[in-house]
């Protein structure tokens, strides 16, 4: 099931401006949005549309615009879960935090939250399908184009496709594993 991505200019009051990847996954595996007291929200299979209202956006803040087809990395910060009428606004932000712009927008086909890292396999409407393989670390999250990822974890080695003949993102065999790019 694929669910949709927005990628947001976001003009800032002094004139500065930066991009904002908002993610509405399929189906949330791990712990990707987080309720209004904190607690992790678990994806469902066949959930029903969140109201605009709804904080489950997966959002980075970013600098450099990730849909054009060189870019291969990026840096990121990961932001609060955004409302889900992100996806179709442009337009004023509230209190004064400038304005956003619809750059691109896309299909998400499967994300992946794990400690330490994410994997969203993803196109935006005017390019490839990626897989975008994400490490934290503390605030700072990095990002690489992937395909395949050579996962390596206790007593696995394992590729990972990119196509619907085998898992895709991360592979963990029962323990913490590292992602070798």
């Amino acid at each position: 099931m694929s669910s949709r991505m927005v990628l947001l200019e976001h003009s800032l009051p002094d004139g500065s401006k930066h991009y904002d990847w908002m993610i509405h996954p399929p189906a949330i595996q791990g712990f990707a949005a987080r309720n209004d007291g904190g607690e992790p929200v678990r994806g469902l299979h066949n959930a029903p549309e969140p109201d605009d209202d709804d904080r489950v956006l997966l959002t980075f803040r970013i600098l450099e615009r990730i849909d054009r087809p060189d870019c291969d990395s990026f840096v990121a910060d990961r932001l609060e879960p955004h409302r889900y009428a992100y996806l179709k606004y442009q337009g004023p932000v509230s209190g004064n935090r400038g304005t956003v712009r619809r750059l691109a927008g896309g299909i998400v086909r499967k994300v992946e939250h794990l400690p330490g890292g994410i994997s969203i396999r993803a196109r935006f409407t005017s390019g490839e399908e990626r897989i975008w393989a994400g490490l934290q670390d503390g605030d700072i999250w990095s990002f690489r184009r992937s395909r395949p990822v050579i996962i390596k974890g206790p007593k696995v080695e394992r590729e990972v496709s990119d196509d619907d003949t085998g898992p895709s993102g991360y592979y963990y065999g029962g323990g913490v594993g590292m992602i070798d790019f």
